[in-house]
């Protein structure tokens, strides 16, 4: 009879267990899609209506809040390679892109998400797919698939 009970206990404590980290994963997952929603809703506005002058600033601004140095670092190489904006897939982008903006994560690799929007003018889908960690307690962007 104790035998029994000690493998209920331990079904029980093994199921909770599972419970609590399934449910820190869903937690960790739902922020780091906020992060990507914030970074590409504020990426996309500066591209689309920024300033001229303060252009430049602000991009690498929303880069340094979003991205890990690495990245940044990559950034220009990427983007002379792909002769277009890496973070975006495209040479440039329009406000209206944020109403097909979608990000999801992968399912089948761990920390990647995928990012689209289409060009509502030029109805081109562009995909962006990212790697996410967590980096002083905060998750960024650290590199483009």
């Amino acid at each position: 009879m104790k035998k029994i009970i000690s493998i209920i206990a331990t079904i029980v404590i093994l199921t909770i267990n599972n419970s609590c980290i399934q449910a820190q994963k869903n937690s960790s997952d739902k922020q780091i899609l906020l992060m990507l929603k914030e970074f590409y809703s504020a990426y996309i506005t500066e591209m689309s209506i920024g300033n001229p002058y303060t252009f430049k600033y602000k991009l690498d601004s929303i880069k340094k809040n979003y991205c890990t140095i690495k990245l940044i670092k990559e950034l220009p190489i990427l983007s002379k390679k792909a002769d277009a904006d890496p973070l975006l897939n495209a040479q440039d982008s329009n406000i209206d892109c944020l109403k097909t903006l979608t990000i999801e994560k992968d399912k089948k690799k761990q920390n990647q998400y995928i990012v689209s929007y289409t060009d509502i003018y030029s109805k081109t889908r562009f995909i962006v797919k990212l790697f996410v960690v967590k980096e002083n307690g905060c998750y960024k962007i650290n590199s483009i698939l």
